[in-house]
């Protein structure tokens, strides 16, 4: 009940509880219902008083979700009464991303860790957070929502992927800002696996506005329903949403964003539309001039797309960022080098 819930919180109860639930991991149905503890209290608009040693236990429960080798001290019976009580009582609560026919140890602590580390990502939780193995979990699950991309037709489980996707890139864009550790170890990992990830994610996200976009320019779906009640409008969201989330990844781990000083972020939100829209225009150009860098047939490919055939445009935007960077950041910083470094690459292609 959510008056016990508070009861625990107000006694500073719940850290003892996981304290005491330490050992867990090595009985599959003590581990279960842990996890759906877990979940359960971070429904709760309060803070769940986590600290490390339960992030510790938290992980330790996630990693279950592969493990095959804790012997069941229930019957498959036994145990499928257990997930239907379980079932039930997390459909008293908000479980938008819960996949209710999958209740596994892993998933729930996965859920719940995502759930954590996007509302509450404080410094110490974000060094814990790679120091106990966390962020590998996440980055791994970006990889096998992407993978499952390539493999899906259906429209409802491109869906899934794709907000799947999203969520973990959310919290790794909250757990990267103004931390370099973080940034060097998530590039760092598996050989750069979520940069990979974050390819391959926008190379199908282009794939699917094409694809759709071709039954939205025919103004109706397969079933000759009008397009605003067409199930393509979700792919869509979920596509601007997927792609909005991996930019911001990139963006983290691949600028120095520990130059700028909280005052400077971006004066920004008080400039008006037309300093927002050129910061997206200046980001645009900067992302796309990376991508021609080394590239002869990105260049030739942008280069055709942009408004008078030549680089002109983006060289003009560019040196107006740098203009403001300057006045606003210290100057000679890793971000100011960089667009200079494309700037000149630009203006000799």
């Amino acid at each position: 009940m959510p008056s016990f819930r508070m009861h625990l919180r107000a006694r500073g109860k719940v850290a003892q509880v996981f304290k005491t639930l330490n050992d867990a991991p090595q009985h599959s149905n003590l581990a279960l219902c842990t996890a759906s503890l877990m979940y359960i209290l971070s429904r709760d608009r309060l803070n769940m008083d986590l600290d490390r040693a339960s992030l510790d236990l938290m992980i330790r429960l996630l990693e279950l979700e592969q493990d095959k080798s804790i012997a069941d001290q229930l019957t498959t019976k036994e145990m499928n009464k257990v997930k239907e009580k379980i079932r039930k009582l997390c459909e008293t609560v908000h479980n938008k991303h819960l996949d209710l026919e999958n209740i596994t140890t892993g998933h729930l602590a996965m859920e719940t860790l995502l759930s954590l580390t996007s509302k509450r990502a404080g410094d110490w939780f974000k060094e814990e957070l790679r120091l106990l193995g966390g962020l590998d979990h996440i980055v791994d699950k970006v990889k096998e929502c992407v993978e499952n991309l390539s493999r899906e037709d259906d429209k409802e489980n491109l869906v899934a992927s794709l907000w799947g996707a999203e969520r973990c890139l959310r919290v790794l864009e909250s757990v990267t800002v103004h931390n370099p550790e973080n940034q060097a170890y998530l590039i760092a990992y598996k050989d750069s696996q979520l940069i990979v990830s974050s390819a391959k994610a926008l190379w199908h996200c282009e794939e699917m506005i094409q694809r759709y976009s071709r039954e939205v320019n025919r103004g109706l779906c397969s079933s000759g329903t009008p397009l605003p009640y067409c199930s393509n409008s979700n792919v869509g969201k979920a596509v601007e949403d997927c792609m909005r989330a991996i930019i911001g990844v990139l963006l983290n781990l691949t600028h120095d964003n520990g130059q700028y000083k909280d005052e400077d972020l971006r004066s920004l939100q008080h400039a008006g539309k037309h300093m927002e829209d050129s910061i997206v225009a200046s980001y645009t150009a900067l992302l796309l001039g990376c991508l021609c860098q080394g590239s002869p047939m990105n260049v030739t490919t942008v280069r055709e797309n942009l408004p008078k055939g030549d680089f002109s445009v983006m060289t003009e935007m560019l040196k107006k960022f740098l203009n403001f960077m300057n006045l606003t950041c210290d100057v000679g910083t890793t971000g100011q080098k960089s667009i200079s470094r494309v700037i000149d690459y630009l203006e000799h292609c």
